[in-house]
């Protein structure tokens, strides 16, 4: 089995969901309904575990 390649391959998948937090962060953040901060903490979090 290629470890290194399917870390790789899960590790771009993360980062590609962590983009998708984008978009309800910045309606969250418009429509200030609390949402915000948990949203970009996600997508931070997210974005830091798919790079590694």
């Amino acid at each position: 089995m290629h470890f290194r390649a399917i870390t790789r391959i899960v590790g771009l998948l993360v980062i590609l969901f962590s983009g998708t937090m984008i978009v309800p962060g910045l309606v969250a953040l418009i429509y200030r309904d609390g949402a915000g901060r948990a949203f970009t903490q996600t997508f931070f979090v997210a974005l830091a575990i798919g790079s590694m």
